[in-house]
């Protein structure tokens, strides 16, 4: 079975899963087809899914241009929360709109400011390492991301 996928940044693509109490599984291509919903519907509905899980587990440090948030609900959907619309218009209140993301692995999700040189090299050496080094990794990048939705890879 092939996974339903949808593409966010180079080799990173968001896929829909089924959240059992015991795990998880990966809806397919086919499911929308046999289902009679759209692709689109199937995602917007786990993100309304994640929105309604979500906790408010919003944790910040520093202020200023030094200010960090963190998304710590440590039930491995942490790095897809940047998906959910209230997460991102809240960090952008308080971060600026864009600001970046670190998504190193599914249990990690971390945004500043764009204003700030060394911390976002500091923040790309982290995740960096933690991509190599955790478990479920994702991706290396540092993301540009807007309130709107918008979601991109910083060069």
């Amino acid at each position: 079975m092939k996974a339903l996928r949808r593409p966010l940044v180079r080799g990173v693509a968001v896929v829909v899963v089924l959240d059992f109490p015991t795990g998880y599984a990966y809806l397919g291509e086919e499911l929308p087809a046999r289902w009679g919903v759209s692709r689109e519907a199937l995602f917007d509905q786990a993100t309304r899914n994640l929105t309604a899980r979500n906790k408010g587990q919003l944790r910040c440090s520093g202020d200023g241009e030094a200010r960090v948030l963190g998304v710590g609900e440590l039930d491995g959907y942490d790095a897809v929360r940047i998906l959910t619309p209230g997460l991102r218009k809240a960090a952008a209140g308080l971060l600026g709109d864009p600001f970046r993301a670190a998504i190193p692995n599914r249990d990690f999700l971390v945004m500043w400011g764009r204003g700030n040189a060394q911390l976002a090299a500091q923040a790309s050496a982290n995740a960096r390492r933690d991509f190599e080094a955790q478990p479920y990794p994702i991706s290396p990048l540092i993301l540009e991301v807007w309130a709107d939705g918008r979601i991109g890879e910083v060069h």
